[in-house]
């Protein structure tokens, strides 16, 4: 990956973390009137469906959810920041972030009113980056396999055909070297 492009990927990462930390930064009343506000929304989308639930347990659910998906996404950008890297140091960085920005985030709850921090929501946290982390390698590759599928045996079919198709038989050429 070029450089300037991994570059603003690292910018897009800190942003997005900035948001998760401005989300953990809203004190309990704001943060619960907007989580009340989405569950009510849903709450009643599913009483038209005729689902019944308990209003106190879906609120419950849905900021439950907001934690998993808010790190899955963070998940996300890791996986296509570091790329494809084997080397342990993208796998150490992997893992800095993983732990690290889950336990920071629920840190800053305990030192803002009417919030709390929570092993269980880091927890949840951790389990949102790596399943949006391993999504999205796994939708990556599958991209991969896809494109090489398209184009069998690549650059070694494309000389092998062309061996095949060649008159002159007594010079063989693979991958521009010539052979008698």
């Amino acid at each position: 990956m070029r450089k300037g492009k991994t570059r603003w990927l690292w910018i897009l990462v800190a942003v997005y973390i900035a948001f998760i930390f401005s989300n953990s930064i809203a004190n309990g009343q704001t943060s619960g009137e907007l989580s009340g506000s989405i569950s009510e929304a849903i709450y009643s989308l599913l009483q038209k469906w005729g689902l019944k639930l308990n209003p106190d347990v879906l609120h419950h659910v849905i900021r439950k959810l907001a934690h998993f998906t808010e790190y899955a996404g963070l998940g996300v950008l890791i996986r296509i920041t570091t790329g494809r890297s084997v080397s342990s140091g993208a796998w150490l960085l992997r893992l800095v972030f993983l732990i690290s920005v889950p336990l920071v985030d629920e840190t800053i709850q305990l030192f803002v009113p009417g919030r709390g921090g929570s092993f269980w929501d880091c927890l949840i946290d951790m389990a949102g980056y790596l399943t949006g982390f391993l999504l999205s390698a796994l939708i990556a590759r599958l991209f991969a396999k896809r494109k090489r599928d398209s184009n069998p045996g690549g650059r070694d079919a494309l000389v092998l055909k062309n061996i095949r198709e060649r008159k002159d038989t007594s010079t063989l050429e693979i991958r521009g070297t010539y052979y008698k």
